[in-house]
C-alpha cells in the first residue's frame, strides 16, 4: 500500500495542535496564567510570591533509553526522522515535558546478541525495552542477578500500569523470588485469530449477511462456499495462506491442530503432541482436495506475508486471515491503497471447525505473557526516577497509545463523537495520515501494544474520508455497519473464552528435548507441504504421523510436566 509523505509542515502543524491542546492537561491542573510581579528588587522572593500562582511546572532530569527496532516496518514511515528525533518520540517529550537520549538500538534479529553484549559489559541505560518473546526471561534473569530494579511498587502506585493486568497476569510477572523486575505489555488479542471473508462475492453466490454465520460452519461450508464464487471468478484463488506464518493458522484452527510439536488443549486442560488425535490428517486431506480443485494457492508454502498482500490484489481471495487487529485493517488498508478492488467488502466471520476435532468453535486464550518488556537499571539516579515511571505511565494511557496508534492527534486528524467513538477529522485544506501511519511508526518503538481492538474504528473512518471511485459515502456508512457489527460479534464470542495459555509461563524443558522438539517441527512442516502438494499419499503421511506420536513421547511428557507446574503455580 503506498504511503503518504508526512511533510515537515505537517508535523509542525501537529506540534503546534498538540502544544495548544494537551500540554495544558499536563500541568499541575490549574489554568496557566502570568508569572507573579516582584514589587522591588530589594523583597525576597518568599515574601514577594502570590500564594494563589499555580506551582511551578515539574521538571525531570533526562534520562538514557535502549530500545528495539522493530525491522517488519519500513523506514519511509518515519520521513524526515530518525530512531532519536521522530514523530512517536517528539509526540512523547511535548505531551510529558520529558527528555530522553536514545543510546542504542538494535534491529530486531540482532537484538538478543547486542542486549547480552550490553548487560556484559555493564554499561547499562537508565531504562529498556526488549521486543521478543525471550526479553522477559533474560530481564527476570538478570533481575535476579540485581541488575534490574523491582518494580512491585512502581506497579502498585500507578493505576495506569496496575490497571494492564489481572491478577494472574500480575503473578506472571514475577520473578522465582517473587519480585518483578520486567514489565511486560500483555495484549488482549495475543492470539485471537480472525477470518474475514467478501461479503460482496458471498452475496453474488446467493448468501446474506443476515445468514452466513450459520451458513459456514465447518471448513466443508467453506468449501462450497468458494466453489461457488469460483464458478462466477473462474480467475479468482478464493484461499490463500502466507504458508507457515501466523495468518494461515486458520487452516490449523479449523482442524484444533498445529504445526508445532507441542499443543495445550483448553478444552481438557491437558498438554500433549498435537499429531496425536489425528486431526493434522484430516486438515492435510482437506487442504489436498480444496487444492486439486483450484481453490488454494498452489504457491501456499512459500508465499511470505508482503507476497500474500499483493496476491490479495490478483487473486481476489474470498478470505483473509489475520490477527483481530491486522485484519480489520488490512481489509479497508487494501482497498484504499488500490490493492483490493473498491468493490471488496470484507466482513469477519467465526473461524468453521469441523466435526469430531474436539471442540464445537474456535475460541482464543486470554495471554499471560507479552512481546514487549522493560526493565530499570537496578542502579538508576533516584532523581531520574520519576521521569521514567511518568513515560511508563504516558506511554500506558490511552492518550499515550490508544488514541495516537489508531486514531492520530487528537483535534487534528480526529475528535470523540457524542457517543465517545473517534471520528476522523476532514478538511480541505489538509489530508490525513494514512491509516496506520501513526501505528507503524510507534509499533516501531515497540512500547505498550494496546490491550484495544481499536483499529478497526480508525480504519473504518478513516474510509469516510478517502476518495474512492465508485463508492458512495452511502455505500460505506451501511458496509461500516455491517463490519462493525460482525467484528464485535465475533470478537466477543471467541477472544479469551478458552482460559489463560499456561504454556507461555512454563519452565523451558532440557535442552536435549528442546533441540530434538526445533527440529522435529521443521520436520513436520515438511510432511505437511508434501502431502498436501501430492508429493506423498495420504498413506505415507498418516505413516509418518503414528512413527513421530511413537519416537517423541518424552518431548510431550516434559513439557506436560512443566505446563501442570506453571497451572499450579499461577492457579489456572
Amino acid at each position: 500500500m503506498k504511503r503518504k509523505t508526512i511533510s515537515a509542515r505537517s508535523i509542525l502543524a501537529a506540534v503546534l495542535a498538540l502544544l495548544m491542546l494537551v500540554l495544558p492537561a499536563c500541568s499541575s491542573g490549574a489554568p496557566a496564567t502570568a508569572a507573579p510581579s516582584v514589587a522591588n528588587a530589594d523583597t525576597p522572593a518568599a515574601e514577594s510570591a502570590d500564594p494563589a500562582a499555580p506551582a511551578p511546572e515539574e521538571s525531570y532530569p533526562k534520562f538514557t533509553f535502549w530500545y528495539c527496532l522493530n525491522t517488519s516496518v519500513s523506514p519511509e514511515v518515519m520521513p524526515g526522522s530518525d530512531i532519536s528525533n521522530n514523530i512517536v518520540l517528539n509526540y512523547v517529550r511535548e505531551n510529558t515535558g520529558l527528555d530522553f537520549d536514545v543510546v542504542e538500538v538494535p534491529e530486531y534479529m540482532d537484538t538478543a546478541q547486542q542486549f547480552e553484549l550490553m548487560m556484559s559489559s555493564g554499561n547499562i541505560p537508565d531504562l529498556i525495552e526488549f521486543f521478543d518473546g525471550a526479553g522477559a526471561p533474560k530481564m527476570k534473569y538478570y533481575g535476579l542477578q540485581g541488575m534490574f530494579k523491582p518494580l512491585d511498587d512502581i506497579i502498585a502506585n500507578s493505576s495506569a500500569i496496575s490497571g494492564l493486568y489481572d491478577d494472574k497476569q500480575r503473578e506472571a510477572l514475577k520473578s522465582d523470588d517473587g519480585v518483578t523486575y520486567a514489565l511486560q505489555s500483555i495484549t488482549a488479542n495475543h492470539d485471537n485469530h480472525m477470518i474475514q471473508a467478501r461479503l460482496d462475492l458471498l452475496e453474488e453466490a446467493g448468501y446474506t449477511y443476515e445468514t452466513l454465520a450459520e451458513a459456514i460452519k465447518t471448513p466443508d461450508d467453506l468449501a462450497e462456499a468458494a466453489r461457488k464464487v469460483k464458478a462466477l471468478h473462474p480467475d479468482s484463488t478464493p484461499f490463500i495462506a502466507p504458508g507457515f506464518t501466523f495468518r494461515s493458522f486458520w487452516l490449523y484452527d479449523m482442524f484444533n491442530t498445529s504445526w508445532n510439536v507441542v499443543k495445550y488443549y483448553p478444552e481438557d486442560g491437558q498438554t500433549r503432541l498435537s499429531w496425536a488425535d489425528g486431526n493434522i490428517t484430516k486438515l492435510v486431506t482437506w487442504a489436498k482436495q480444496m487444492m486439486s480443485e483450484g481453490l488454494l494457492d498452489p504457491e501456499w508454502v512459500t508465499t511470505t506475508s508482503g507476497e500474500e498482500g499483493e496476491k490479495r490484489g490478483t487473486m481476489s481471495p474470498l478470505i483473509i486471515a489475520n490477527n483481530a487487529n491486522g485484519a480489520s485493517s488490512g481489509s479497508v488498508g487494501g482497498i484504499l491503497g488500490g490493492s483490493l478492488p473498491a468493490s471488496a467488502r470484507y466482513i469477519d466471520i467465526p473461524i468453521p471447525v469441523a466435526e469430531g476435532v474436539g471442540v464445537d468453535g474456535y475460541y482464543s486464550m486470554d495471554s499471560l505473557g507479552g512481546m514487549y518488556t522493560f526493565g530499570i537499571n537496578a542502579n538508576v539516579d533516584d532523581a531520574k526516577l520519576p521521569g521514567i515511571v511518568k513515560f511508563l505511565e504516558f506511554m500506558a494511557s490511552d492518550k499515550g497509545y490508544r488514541d495516537l496508534t489508531f486514531f492520530g492527534v487528537l483535534g487534528q486528524d480526529f475528535e470523540y463523537d457524542a457517543t465517545g467513538q473517534p471520528v476522523a477529522l476532514s478538511a480541505p485544506d489538509k489530508q490525513l495520515p494514512e491509516p496506520g501511519s501513526y501505528y507503524s511508526v510507534l509499533r516501531t518503538f515497540n512500547f505498550f501494544f494496546p490491550n484495544h481492538i481499536d483499529m478497526f474504528y480508525y480504519t473504518f473512518h478513516q474510509t469516510f474520508h478517502q476518495d474512492v471511485p465508485g463508492v458512495t459515502a452511502e455505500d460505506l456508512e451501511s458496509y461500516y455497519a455491517k463490519a462493525r457489527e460482525s467484528f464485535e460479534k465475533v470478537s466477543g464470542q471467541t477472544m479469551g473464552k478458552a482460559g489463560y495459555n499456561p504454556l507461555e509461563v512454563a519452565e523451558q524443558i532440557p535442552d536435549d528435548l528442546l533441540n530434538r522438539e526445533t527440529s522435529l517441527r521443521e520436520e513436520l512442516i515438511s510432511y505437511i507441504s508434501r502431502a498436501v502438494t501430492g508429493e506423498i499419499t495420504l498413506e505415507e503421511f498418516e505413516a509418518q504421523r503414528l512413527r513421530i506420536i511413537s519416537e517423541n513421547q518424552d518431548i510431550a511428557d516434559a513439557r506436560s510436566a512443566a505446563v501442570e507446574a506453571a497451572k499450579a503455580k499461577y492457579g489456572i
